[in-house]
């Protein structure tokens, strides 16, 4: 009965938090940017707003943008979104956020490469008097609004879920988005607060960044599953990442003694726990994140957005309630 209650509470946060400001509906993550300011259907001029993405590059990126998509199909006659991505260069996001601002835009969306590099970009906005939402990840300094989910609560929750279920003295490997992503050092520092109050019998025995990539991360697991034959578990910051580690442990014929857990829950990892491949995952809405960040934009370019920061919260996905999930996936088209 109480898990059957858990089940019931996560699913009504996420659909608490799609119904705030999602839509449904996608976009090709190749699409071109805007050009300028437009007349909209009704005579008035669009407000432009300005999207700086990272990459595009992973499963979770192009749901992100997505949603993005769908807020600007849903809002044309009122929004223009002007989109530049930097393929996960973060000098050429930083030009792209120059570009955003000598483009006049009435407000940034940025999604950040790294804490640090990109801060810079958050003060050159606010010394334009541009507003700022970062969505997915926060710099360290400058003034914007986040819409995003906490990461942290990522990795306490991943670390939680390990806890209870690793067995005695187990040793496991640990995969890492890039270094100095706040995705990167969040995810970490839960974790490992986690597993050393509850669990400090389970020795990491290598950790190592495969930069959100699924290859990377397969070559990663294939070296550590040769220097590492006592590893009970794959631990990885991202779906992406966990994905690939599978094809590893697979090809190793260990996928019955070596547990691989990962973050995003996305449609694949989903199917992924269903077939009894991935162990678990930690939901994190990404489309919801695209929408609503654009939604939050346009709020403040317009000055009718007067709230904070917009939490989308992290949950656990096991076998135990991932159908709801792809129930949900498959309701989204």
């Amino acid at each position: 009965m109480k898990q059957k209650w858990l089940v019931m509470l996560m699913v009504s946060a996420v659909l608490l938090a799609m119904t705030a400001c999602s839509g449904g509906g996608s976009a090709a993550p190749d699409a071109g940017s805007g050009g300028g300011n437009q007349a909209s259907g009704n005579g008035q001029e669009k407000v432009l707003i300005g999207v700086s993405l990272q990459n595009t590059g992973d499963v979770f990126d192009r749901i992100l943008y997505e949603g993005m998509m769908e807020y600007g199909e849903e809002h044309k006659d009122e929004v223009e979104l002007q989109i530049l991505n930097a393929q996960g260069d973060v000098n050429v996001q930083l030009t792209n956020v120059d570009q955003l601002i000598n483009s006049k835009v009435k407000a940034i969306v940025l999604w950040p490469r790294d804490v640090d590099a990109l801060t810079p970009a958050v003060e050159a906005a606010n010394a334009a008097g541009i507003p700022v939402v970062c969505v997915n990840t926060r710099t360290n300094g400058g003034e914007y609004i986040y819409v995003g989910s906490d990461d942290y609560q990522a990795g306490i929750i991943q670390g939680e879920w390990l806890a209870e279920n690793l067995p005695e003295n187990a040793k496991f490997c640990y995969l890492m988005g890039p270094i100095g992503h706040s995705g990167q050092i969040g995810r970490k520092k839960g974790l490992n607060e986690v597993l050393a109050e509850k669990r400090p019998d389970v020795e990491m025995l290598a950790e190592q960044t495969a930069e959100w990539d699924r290859a990377k991360a397969m070559n990663i697991t294939d070296d550590w599953l040769k220097s590492f034959p006592e590893v009970s578990a794959i631990v990885s910051q991202n779906d992406n990442m966990a994905l690939g580690a599978i094809e590893a442990v697979r090809t190793a014929d260990k996928l019955d003694s070596i547990i691989v857990v990962g973050t995003d829950a996305t449609e694949e990892a989903c199917n992924s726990i269903k077939a009894g491949d991935l162990s678990m995952s930690v939901f994190q809405n990404a489309r919801n994140q695209g929408y609503c960040s654009a939604d939050v934009a346009l709020g403040l370019a317009k000055g009718t957005y007067q709230d904070g920061d917009m939490d989308i919260p992290f949950e656990a996905v096991d076998a135990g309630n991932v159908d709801e999930y792809l129930k949900q996936y498959a309701a989204a088209g």
